[in-house]
């Protein structure tokens, strides 16, 4: 009895351990999505602030 309450205790441990692992990958993809995303928009507006400078200079 000891035992299987000892092999079922592990393998909860083990479960958890797995689902806090995949969560955390899940967490590390949505920032790089987030970072990455933050830096398309910076690049855009430079973009279009360097259009409309050239636009209001011609």
């Amino acid at each position: 009895m000891e035992t299987s309450i000892k092999f079922i205790s592990m393998k909860l441990d083990e479960n958890e351990r797995s689902s806090q692992t995949r969560l955390m990958k899940i967490k590390d993809m949505m920032l790089e999505d987030a970072h990455q995303y933050k830096e398309r928009e910076e690049e855009n507006f430079l973009q279009d602030s360097r259009e409309k400078s050239i636009t209001e200079n011609a």
